[in-house]
């Protein structure tokens, strides 16, 4: 089984554009700005949110393929 690599290289552009709008949203002066308006709280959750669940696919990907590997060797063995 091979890797999709497709599907890696969009996770990681989706992961990236995540980190970078949360960084745009905690660019603020300081804490109290950012508390005041409740919708930067719920955005931050938000990206966090997508942001895990793409790392949740890359690493889904990874242990498909080395389940697959497993597989094999057993299928070989026997």
């Amino acid at each position: 089984m091979v890797l999709d690599k497709d599907r890696i290289t969009k996770n990681k552009s989706d992961i990236l554009n995540v980190k970078s709008q949360i960084e745009n949203i905690i660019a603020v002066d300081n804490k109290e700005t950012f508390l005041s308006d409740k919708r930067n709280a719920l955005s931050l959750k938000y990206l966090l949110v997508e942001a895990v669940e793409a790392i949740s696919d890359v690493s889904n990907t990874s242990l498909q393929r080395q389940k697959a590997w497993r597989v094999m060797a057993t299928l070989i063995v026997l």
